[in-house]
Parts: C-alpha cells; structure tokens; sequence
C-alpha cells in the first residue's frame, strides 16, 4: 500500500528507525491475530442497539442483506416526485462534543480496538474509531440527521481504509469499521422509519 522503498540508500539511522517503526506495526497485527484466534476465530464485533424492536427496512431480505432493485425503485420514484435530502458532515457534528483523548480510547477492552492504554499514537481526531468507543453517540449523530429531514444518511466510515488507519497505526481495524459503522447507521434508520412508515430511510 505504500510506494516502494530505497533501503540501500538509507542511512544506518534511517534504517534502524524503519526496522523499529515496521517492527511495532508487525507486533500490532500479531496482537490482533492471536486475540481473534483465541476466540475462536473471525471477531464479529456487534454495535449496540437502539432500545426497543424495530422493523428491518423494507428492502432487507430474509438473510440481512439488503434488495438493491428495491432500493433503485424507491428512489427512483421518490426522485421524480422530490430532491431526497443526504445528512450533513460527520466531522462537524462528532467536533461539537469535544471528544479527548480518553474519550476516544473508552471502554476499547471489549472492543476489536483492544487495550488501548499502550498505544503510544494518538488517536483523538481518528473520528472512525468512535463507533467502538462512543457508538450512542454516532447513532444519536445519525437520528438528528433523520429527525432533520435527510432521507440518506452516510456511515460514520470517511477513513474506514488501510491506508487512512495507517496514520494512527491500527490498519487492522479497517474492516470491523466498516462493519460496526454500517450497523449503527441502520439502527438509527429502522428507528426512524418506524416511526414514518412511509419515508422509510437509507443508509450509504
């Protein structure tokens, strides 16, 4: 995922501070390995649900996923009656609470994160991280986008890839971002269209 690298022309200090720096992200991804496989394999990490029952979407199939020729219909009929509404930016709401530091590395023990306390990166600003450690929040985020008006609303995902994660180190992570991400945004939208039927919302 990264440009190929000249080590021959790389000073001795150079080369160590990389052996170092690759050595650490080697030690991070077997941490993560042997945790999964100590379960028992592949970690299925569950976002915590809106309290009550809701009905799934009218477009979910009867094994989870979801219908795209239902969803391409619906919002090809709402479309030539209305514009549909997208929610607003993510950043900027999660910004308005003043999350810390702390705040973004609660509660990682019972999460895919891991214990948290020796990750010597910071983590505060890796907003994605929050569907693991502040998941009410991200689904509150979501609900006001509906409340709001917004037909659509986006997963809290932006740097849901390898290559965003790398910043903070934690390229392992990826998948279970996008995972836990998609399931809060559709708690918030079952919620939401139960109680209006007839707009049911989306999730991208």
């Amino acid at each position: 995922q990264q440009n190929a690298v000249d080590y021959d022309s790389m000073s001795t200090d150079e080369l160590r501070t990389c052996i170092d720096h690759l050595t650490d992200r080697l030690n991070c991804g077997k941490a993560a390995l042997a945790k999964r496989e100590a379960a028992g394999g592949e970690e299925k990490a569950a976002a915590p649900q809106s309290s009550g029952t809701f009905p799934e979407l009218p477009w979910t199939k009867p094994d989870g996923t979801q219908d795209a020729e239902k969803i391409r219909a619906y919002m090809t009929e709402e479309m030539s009656r209305r514009i549909m509404v997208m929610d607003g930016a993510m950043g900027t709401a999660i910004q308005a609470y003043k999350f810390t530091e702390e705040d973004f590395r609660k509660d990682a023990k019972n999460t895919p994160l891991g214990d948290l306390e020796n990750h010597k990166v910071e983590i505060k600003g890796n907003n994605d991280l929050l569907v693991f450690t502040q998941p009410e929040t991200i689904q509150e985020i979501h609900r006001s986008y509906y409340a709001a008006g917004a037909d659509i609303c986006e997963t809290n995902t932006f740097s849901g890839t390898t290559i965003a994660q790398a910043d903070y180190e934690m390229e392992y992570i990826a998948y279970e971002i996008n995972r836990v991400g998609a399931q809060l945004a559709v708690a918030a939208a079952k919620e939401v269209t139960a109680s209006e039927p007839h707009r049911p919302r989306l999730v991208a």
